[in-house]
């Protein structure tokens, strides 16, 4: 029989000539892989032990960046009086931003003059210079009221708003609807995700993963003879598989029809994004020292 080796460091039998000596590599499966290597204090031979997992993640992240414009029109006699309306009707839209944490808001105003407006206004001659003004200043004049509110002024004010989140434009969609009449129109929102968002959130993602893959050498662990000797140590490396960002497209369906297609919740979550990631990550298998009774 062969003497058994000892190289300075403890003793091992002849059997743990077979022992890699080295850490799983990335392309070895996952598991608990017992090896030989040198030891970077004393550079002696020693027995260590790894174990390989992969974890996965997945989140669902909401857009960042929603932009929509509210547009507030008042038709008077007296200009004086449609500023008035207009400024009434703005001071509640800013109280109702203000509850919601929306600052950010640029304002601009048009102030005009109707009059001399035919009706129907297709007849309007295209040769005309001033049509084209003419049809603007129809085109927030109710049709069945051009024929008499002439020589009147048209005051016109947007908001221009960005918002960090869907819940904030539904907010001031449902407010300004309850609340105010046909001269204070909401557009649709453009939903935008800032670059930094995504990276965040694919920071969320991989923490995700890599908690789901340290449970599991846990478990793996446990799972083997004289578990209550060892436990997870530090991580020896981590490798990213995958990554990927992806469309809701779940609720794409939604839209269709159904009964689901109705709610406001359903018809705004399939602008979101979900974000899926793998990682495979080496722990080392720390040995618990039994303490010494005295």
């Amino acid at each position: 029989m062969r003497s058994t080796k000892t190289f300075g460091g403890p003793p091992f039998s002849p059997t743990d000539d077979f022992l890699p000596s080295h850490p799983p590599l990335p392309n070895d499966a996952p598991g608990v892989y017992p090896t030989l290597m040198v030891s970077e204090s004393d550079l002696a031979l020693t027995k260590r032990q790894f174990v390989k997992v992969s974890g996965e993640g997945e989140i669902e992240v909401d857009p960042n960046n929603i932009q929509f414009c509210v547009r507030i029109v008042s038709q008077k006699p007296d200009v004086n009086e449609a500023k008035a309306s207009v400024q009434k009707r703005e001071d509640y839209i800013l109280g109702v931003f203000k509850k919601s944490s929306i600052v950010k808001v640029v304002a601009t105003s048009m102030i005009a003059k109707a009059c001399n407006i035919v009706k129907p206004f297709d007849l309007i001659d295209e040769n005309d210079e001033t049509a084209f003004f003419r049809n603007q200043i129809a085109s927030i004049i109710p049709r069945e009221k051009s024929s008499t509110q002439l020589n009147s002024y048209v005051v016109k004010r947007e908001l221009n708003v960005t918002c960090d989140s869907m819940l904030k434009y539904l907010q001031v969609l449902s407010s300004c609807t309850e609340k105010l009449d046909q001269q204070v129109l909401i557009s649709q929102p453009v939903i935008k995700f800032t670059p930094d968002h995504i990276q965040m959130n694919k920071q969320r993602c991989i923490r995700q993963a890599m908690e789901n893959a340290q449970q599991k050498a846990v478990e793996l662990i446990r799972s083997q003879k004289n578990h209550q000797n060892v436990c997870l140590g530090k991580i020896f490396y981590t490798m990213e598989d995958s990554m990927s960002v992806d469309s809701q497209n779940e609720y794409d369906d939604l839209n269709t029809g159904g009964a689901s297609a109705h709610f406001e919740f359903f018809k705004w979550k399939r602008f979101g994004k979900r974000i899926t990631c793998r990682v495979t990550t080496v722990f080392e298998i720390k040995t618990i020292k039994p303490r010494k009774l005295i």
